[in-house]
């Protein structure tokens, strides 16, 4: 096999990143936009030791599970990566694909996918702006914008794309030039929002001209809750949060709890599939009165919150390294009455200092999974279960290893689609001491 090569291949699987996997010469082939029960003729665009790459050239026998894509832009913006197939089969490929990252676990109880709407979904988004304050996005792994669609992108509520036209027509009308470089919404329960501008300085006429923003869309917009000025991009760590009219965070209705949200807070956006998703952390925790847990990487304390308000008669301690984002989470446990959580600001690898027995910990890390501090740090502290909410299923097998060396195995398990047409997908397990 070598570059340039036409092949016509059978696909006979799907990865979790969008590509068709076919068997070529003992080799396996790797073309994105292929679906696994496709007949395809291929082009060879690499040859690796173990592996091969392809472009999809001329579709010969099509998938029962390939679809029409729906969405004008999806292949330049790489943001949705199945949208090329049906729900359905989107589904069942990220079970298969968590499952198997854990498949060294031979006696786990599955409970099926859970699964949301697969459009609509997400209650926040980032707009990048470009020179003439059009929103839109890089593309995957470029710096090239891509644009919705006239109607929006598909994952996003139709007020989002509403918003966006609006801050375009009076940035370009009121402040051409001014270095505003990002648009930021947020949306709680009934079309409620807030929304951050965000600018590469500070300056007079940027402030004169957010402030004019924030004028027309509050005018436009009877639910904007709360507009802000940043100095800094959304992904810099130290960015500076200005509240030019409204209220400085945004309440949402979550399972019966009613929280606060800053603008830099972490909240998950699919507010459907994470309600399911915090039932069944406290589900696996099954903390008994006098029981006390831990909620690692906490944010503004959903899990934790949730943990406290179904389990009254335990007693729940969430760590968080965010400062913001814990004065919500104090906040919300006052404003839910919830006397038996509290909060500390602080790095999760450092839990045990707390010098407190736990009966449970949750742990909620970032994509990259546990430090080795934060494994060491479990180890430690020795609790009898452990609840672990995964967003990538190969850094979960990762520490679920560690921990398996510790005398931990996962009993129980069940992912979850909180990010529909996208290839990630979340998973909580339950690890229990043999």
């Amino acid at each position: 096999m070598q570059i340039g090569d036409r092949i016509t291949a059978a696909f006979t699987d799907t990865s979790i990143l969008g590509a068709g996997v076919a068997r070529v010469e003992e080799m396996a082939v790797f073309c994105p936009g292929a679906v696994a029960g496709d007949t395809a003729e291929i082009g060879i665009t690499a040859v690796k030791k173990r592996y091969a790459e392809a472009i999809l050239i001329r579709l010969i026998t099509p998938s029962a599970d390939r679809v029409l894509s729906d969405c004008p832009v999806s292949d330049g913006c790489g943001g949705c990566t199945f949208r090329h197939i049906t729900y359905e089969a989107e589904a069942k490929l990220k079970e298969k694909s968590v499952r198997g990252a854990l498949r060294r676990w031979g006696d786990i109880h599955w409970d099926p996918i859970f699964t949301g709407t697969a459009d609509q979904y997400r209650n926040k988004t980032v707009f990048h702006l470009d020179a003439s304050y059009d929103a839109g996005y890089y593309a995957a792994a470029t710096n090239r914008f891509c644009y919705p669609p006239q109607g929006g992108c598909r994952l996003l509520p139709p007020l989002f794309a509403a918003i966006a036209r609006v801050t375009t027509e009076i940035l370009r009308e009121q402040s051409p030039g001014l270095p505003f470089r990002a648009l930021a919404i947020r949306r709680g329960a009934e079309d409620t929002f807030t929304a951050v501008l965000h600018a590469e300085c500070d300056s007079d006429d940027i402030r004169r001209a957010a402030g004019i923003w924030a004028e027309a869309i509050r005018r436009e917009f009877p639910g904007a809750v709360g507009l802000f000025l940043s100095i800094g991009m959304p992904e810099e760590r130290d960015v500076r949060y200005e509240l030019l009219m409204g209220e400085n965070y945004l309440c949402d209705r979550f399972l019966d709890l009613e929280l606060q949200i800053s603008p830099a807070a972490f909240y998950q956006v699919n507010h459907t599939v994470a309600e399911e998703l915090c039932r069944t952390v406290a589900r696996f925790a099954d903390l008994q009165p006098g029981e006390v847990a831990a909620d690692l990487y906490c944010g503004t304390g959903t899990i934790g919150l949730t943990l406290a308000s179904l389990s009254p008669h335990a007693t729940v301690m969430g760590i968080e390294i965010v400062e913001s984002a814990v004065k919500d989470a104090v906040a919300n446990a006052e404003r839910n009455h919830l006397s038996n959580i509290r909060f500390r600001c602080g790095d999760s690898a450092t839990a045990e200092a707390e010098g407190m027995h736990f009966d449970c910990v949750v742990i909620d890390p970032p994509r990259k999974g546990c430090s080795p501090a934060m494994i060491g740090a479990l180890k430690r502290l020795n609790p009898r279960r452990i609840v672990y909410v995964s967003c990538n299923p190969a850094t979960l097998a990762r520490d679920a290893a560690s921990l398996a060396e510790a005398g931990w195995s996962i009993t129980r398990a069940q992912p979850f689609d909180m990010f529909p047409r996208t290839g990630h997908c979340e998973c909580v397990v339950k690890m229990e001491r043999g």
